[in-house]
């Protein structure tokens, strides 16, 4: 990794960091959750996985690594305990994984659950990360969160179980308001019904980026090349043209710092204040308008952080 540093351009001044890593991660494996009986022995190997891992002797931080299914999030107790065990395994801090769990689609009990995850690393002061997050992941940073990883365009969820033989993703537009990703066609159809008639209204009330200005150049109808899709020979389906996926990933790299440094800036409080407003008016907009619908997490997440 040093070497592949030294000889670019752009990672050269970088090269020296790569002499000794960050951190280590330790092996895992999937807890599923099929049933009690399979999911706790997993959790057992878990455990011991971290206090063995932890009693290797390291100069870098050591990082234990848990990975549950989803429904895991259901059994507070259980998923407590298995941090319990790893946090006060001999790891300094752990990343954790739930797979396939988008934060839009987070229920009450599931949040309440992660909550209390964090209040376990936040109580022994030792450092969690969520392999696999979002805004809601930002705003649990409030909370004891350390902090959270995802990738440039999606990523904010995973499943474990990798899918075979499917196309590239599409890089869908990221809408700030919602803090969701969304098609920019149902975006259309929602603007003359959020008073959005031109690009100013646009960056007053959806995002204001150096590439939304850029891409729309006071033509609100430039919207459009965020979702630009072609018919390539041979195909059946369009697909996302190269040029859109960019200027989606690049909009969106710049969103999640804006994020972030609203969240570091704001109380929990004004938070909480500005999500239930955001909420409110897009649950007073037509029932026909499909983006109304992508408000409904907003009520949870204020509900339980």
């Amino acid at each position: 990794m040093r070497r592949f540093c030294e000889t670019d351009p752009q990672l050269s001044e970088v090269a020296d960091a790569c002499r000794t890593p960050s951190f280590f991660l330790s092996p895992y494996f999937f807890i599923p959750d099929e049933t009690v009986e399979s999911s706790t022995a997993w959790c057992e190997v878990t455990g011991r996985i971290a206090e063995e891992f932890g009693s290797l002797p390291s100069e870098v931080p050591k990082y234990g690594v848990v990975v549950v299914s989803r429904r895991m999030l259901k059994d507070s107790s259980r998923m407590v305990s298995l941090m319990r065990r790893v946090a006060s395994s001999g790891c300094d801090g752990c990343w954790f994984w739930v797979s396939n769990l988008r934060e839009e689609s987070i229920t009450q009990a599931e949040l309440a659950t992660l909550l209390s995850v964090i209040k376990v690393f936040r109580d022994c002061e030792k450092p969690l990360f969520n392999l696999h997050g979002g805004f809601l992941s930002a705003l649990l940073e409030k909370y004891g969160l350390t902090g959270f990883s995802h990738g440039i365009g999606y990523g904010e969820s995973k499943d474990v179980m990798p899918v075979v033989g499917a196309a590239v993703p599409t890089v869908t537009y990221y809408y700030p308001p919602l803090h969701v990703r969304a098609p920019i066609l149902d975006i259309e159809r929602s603007l003359s019904a959020l008073s959005i008639f031109n690009a100013a209204d646009f960056h007053r009330k959806v995002c204001d980026c150096t590439i939304c200005v850029g891409v729309l150049k006071n033509d609100l109808r430039n919207l459009r090349q965020f979702g630009d899709f072609v018919l390539k020979i041979g195909n059946e389906r369009k697909s996302q043209t190269p040029d859109s996926a960019k200027r989606c990933r690049f909009h969106f790299l710049l969103a999640r710092r804006k994020e972030l440094d609203y969240v570091e800036a704001n109380t929990i409080a004004q938070i909480k204040a500005d999500l239930s407003a955001t909420r409110m008016i897009y649950e007073s907009l037509p029932t026909f308008i499909p983006i109304r619908g992508r408000a409904i997490h907003l009520e949870t997440w204020t509900a339980k952080i």
